[in-house]
């Protein structure tokens, strides 16, 4: 792969770049010369993996062929429906800038309407490549620092809903966390349970939206035909399939056909050997 078109999310062209390469860019671009980093992409949480996110250094252009940067990118894994590759977000090529949480409060403030793309440009990205807003803290003491210059409009009444922002983002991590972690453990309970599981490690995806449950037939190394079952979902996602050997009884097809239109999570056994985004050994509602 050394040349790809590719569609930026929101939060990667109106926060991402203008904060990390001080640039605002179309929504679509093109990415040259791109490398997959492997090495980052192993760096990667547990679920951006089962997700089949992974990193890219790559050259980007517009779509008049105009040199914009070299960044690394986090392209979401592509099906063979899509035209386009999706940009999840840009990081700097070193990624030993600002952590998560700064991206975080970035996001939420051009989302609320309180940063523009042009501010997030013009006024945090200097601070940014000079390592002055590296974590959550030091940006919002260069905020307090910015406003007792009156560089930013209503500036005490910006200062105050930052502190606020920071303040519930942080408290509904620790509870979303907190929520994962106790779901991730009654699924996991449920399926050690299970006849036949033997202590295999167990893996969990994040939620996706199940649009259609089928069943068709894989082929296996030796040429058998085994017949599978399928999920289908609405995003940009891979299907995945469960041989019908796992579900004698059909209670399992019956359960994720009950959850259609819904999100859902699948868990695998053996996940270094059944991958998370391609094989499943049950659903579940998220």
């Amino acid at each position: 792969m050394n040349i790809l078109r590719a569609k930026l999310t929101k939060h990667a062209q109106l926060d991402a770049i203008p904060l990390r390469y001080g640039l605002i860019t179309a929504q679509i671009i093109t990415l040259e010369e791109v490398q997959r980093d492997d090495i980052s992409t192993r760096r990667q949480k547990p679920v951006e993996i089962s997700a089949g996110n992974a990193h890219y250094l790559a050259d980007a252009y517009d779509e008049q062929d105009n040199f914009l940067f070299r960044g690394r990118f986090v392209l979401k894994a592509i099906n063979s429906a899509e035209a386009d590759y999706i940009v999840i977000t840009v990081l700097p090529i070193s990624q030993s800038h600002s952590d998560r949480a700064v991206s975080e409060i970035v996001k939420a403030q051009r989302e609320t309407g309180v940063w523009s793309s042009e501010f997030i440009r013009d006024t945090l990205h200097p601070l940014y490549i000079s390592d002055q807003i590296g974590d959550s803290n030091q940006l919002f003491n260069k905020l307090v620092e910015l406003a007792s210059r009156s560089e930013i409009e209503d500036s005490q009444a910006a200062v105050e809903r930052l502190e606020t922002i920071i303040q519930e983002h942080e408290e509904r991590a620790r509870e979303l966390e907190q929520i994962n972690s106790e779901y991730r453990e009654k699924i996991f309970s449920l399926e050690r349970n299970k006849p036949g599981y033997a202590n295999e490690d167990l893996e969990l995806t994040d939620a996706y939206t199940l649009s259609a449950v089928d069943t068709i037939f894989r082929t296996k190394r030796n040429g058998d035909r085994v017949e599978c079952v399928r999920l289908i979902f609405s995003e940009s996602v891979p299907d995945r399939i469960m041989d019908v050997g796992f579900d004698r009884n059909g209670e399992i097809f019956s359960k994720a056909s009950s959850l259609v239109g819904l999100k859902v999570k699948t868990v695998t056994w053996k996940p270094h050997f059944f991958t998370p985004m391609k094989w499943f050994r049950d659903v579940y509602p998220a």
